[in-house]
């Protein structure tokens, strides 16, 4: 256990309860780090495969809640954001999405000052903020970056078409952006530094091109971990299990595994697009190979 730190609770972790603010800032080294919260989505438990001993709470008979959240970066030069959002891609499904806009004026930041937008994968949660009324851009003076494994996949109509039904339909969404993206498109190849203490990491499995942002400033460093998992208080006590959305469910969760490790083991902070809070934590390895989150 880290000195002066609380476990939370797979209880906790699933209340459906997101914390009031909005937005959370924190320095990074040299950055200004803002994590900006999209709302919640609500899934069904069978969205999930199998866990054994399973009793993660769940709420309003067989729902689990998870957080939504994104990211921005302020470096000496640049504003970029890490995902967007849903913006009204989930409203009629997961009417608890859309807040991103909100989470940014809670910020203090403005839409037209963001330089770059760095989209971890291609899911509508991640990137259907991009967009506003009538398909205007909310970014007016940003260029987008996109794992080129991403984009090479989400291109390919015959490849999205092969796709089991669910994740065929969120294809389809994804490839429709490829075709017609509305903003300057940078393919990123690989590893990458992005420079001023931004990387691109691949994690591949959930999906194609997956990858988190490594954040490296002074004697600082923090993950951003986008959906390397989804579910805190069921993927965290058991990595093994499978989400219906994942392309690759044993690339996923040998990905998954890896990550988890290294943060463990390096004692790294970190953030996760689907934990229902703002704050960054740490990962202890549980003697049964699962993990617990501490906040940081």
């Amino acid at each position: 256990m880290i000195s002066g730190m609380a476990t939370l609770t797979a209880g906790a972790l699933a209340s459906g309860q997101i914390a009031a603010a909005q937005s959370r800032h924190r320095r990074i080294g040299a950055l200004d780090l803002f994590s900006l919260s999209d709302g919640k989505l609500d899934l069904a438990r069978s969205v999930f495969g199998p866990a054994p001993n399973d009793r993660m709470p769940t709420h309003h008979g067989e729902k689990i809640f998870l957080g939504c959240s994104a990211w921005a970066i302020r470096t000496p030069t640049r504003l970029i954001l890490v995902d967007v959002g849903a913006g009204d891609a989930l409203q009629a499904p997961h009417p608890g999405t859309g807040q991103h806009p909100l989470a940014l004026a809670q910020a203090g930041i403005d839409p037209a000052a963001v330089t770059d937008v760095i989209l971890t994968h291609l899911h509508p949660d991640h990137f259907g903020g991009l967009f506003g009324p009538g398909g205007t851009r909310r970014f007016s003076n940003a260029v987008v970056h996109v794992a080129e494994a991403e984009l090479r996949f989400c291109s390919d109509a015959s490849a999205i078409d092969r796709l089991p039904a669910v994740q065929r339909a969120v294809g389809r969404v994804a490839h429709r952006f490829t075709t017609r993206p509305g903003y300057p498109l940078i393919p990123i190849p690989g590893q990458a530094d992005l420079g001023e203490g931004v990387h691109l990491v691949p994690a591949p499995g959930h999906t194609p091109g997956h990858a988190v942002i490594w954040l490296a400033s002074g004697d600082d460093q923090v993950v951003l971990l986008a959906d390397t998992f989804l579910c805190g208080p069921l993927q965290l006590l058991h990595p093994g299990v499978t989400y219906q959305l994942d392309v690759d469910p044993g690339r996923a969760i040998a990905t998954r595994m890896r990550i988890m490790d290294m943060i463990a083991i390096d004692r790294l902070r970190f953030a996760a697009t689907h934990l229902e809070t703002l704050s960054l934590g740490r990962l202890l390895r549980r003697p049964d190979g699962g993990y617990d989150f501490t906040p940081a």
